[in-house]
């Protein structure tokens, strides 16, 4: 999100292809970007995680419960169809889904407060050693699932991982992923932490700002604001 600035904006301004983001978007950018762009602007939500380990090898990860979602356009444009189509026979599940700004957003704000925490602790075994911010974590993603829920239907997985899940489930399900696969944790806390927190610090403040705006309670999540901040 903070890469969305203006000079961005100018220089998709010269161009008149459909424009395909797969960056989570909050309300406030969204409709900054649609009076800009309007039909042209198709909001997507990418279901691969990946990234060049030490050996220069493209790791990646494709969870079974997740698909790609793109905005279909009305009507239908060719080039994105091809996208779509090429995505689906490479082994990445994608799909047309009208209403994927709210899925995005609704999923980004209901799971972000508990990669804010990981970003604050610095590891996942920090976290889970930290029982306040541990505790803070969870009544962030209980903030942000409200919220979400006002912005539109969180995917699944976002909203089972925040509506059931506690600290001893938490602790459970790190010491199995810990086990089956140490990479991907190693991936989880790069890309959520050092990698993201100037993303991170971003986010948790326009979440926090948005909750309020909406009158919902957003103790955590500007408490999860204050310590991003506040790191060096």
């Amino acid at each position: 999100v903070n890469d969305l600035d203006d000079a961005l904006l100018a220089a998709l301004r010269a161009s008149e292809a459909a424009i395909v983001v797969l960056t989570p978007l909050l309300p406030d950018d969204f409709e900054r970007m649609s009076r800009t762009f309007e039909k042209r602007l198709l909001p997507a939500m990418p279901s691969v995680a990946g990234y060049t380990n030490d050996a220069g090898v493209v790791r990646y990860w494709l969870p079974k419960v997740a698909t790609t979602l793109i905005e279909e356009p009305r009507p239908l444009v060719a080039a994105v169809d091809t996208l779509v189509r090429a995505m689906h026979e490479a082994g990445i599940p994608t799909r047309f889904q009208i209403g994927t700004f709210g899925i995005n957003a609704a999923t980004t704000v209901t799971f972000l407060p508990l990669a804010f925490a990981l970003d604050v602790a610095g590891s996942a075994s920090a976290l889970l050693g930290d029982r306040a911010l541990l505790a803070l974590a969870l009544d962030g993603a209980r903030e942000g699932r409200e919220l979400g829920r006002m912005l539109g239907t969180p995917a699944p997985w976002a909203e089972m991982l925040t509506s059931f899940v506690g600290p001893t489930m938490l602790k459970i399900g790190a010491g199995l992923a810990e086990r089956r696969s140490k990479e991907a944790v190693r991936y989880v806390e790069m890309h959520f932490g050092t990698k993201m927190h100037a993303q991170n610090v971003v986010m948790a403040e326009a979440i926090a700002t948005l909750a309020r705006t909406r009158g919902l309670p957003a103790t955590a999540l500007e408490s999860l604001a204050r310590r991003l901040r506040a790191m060096p």
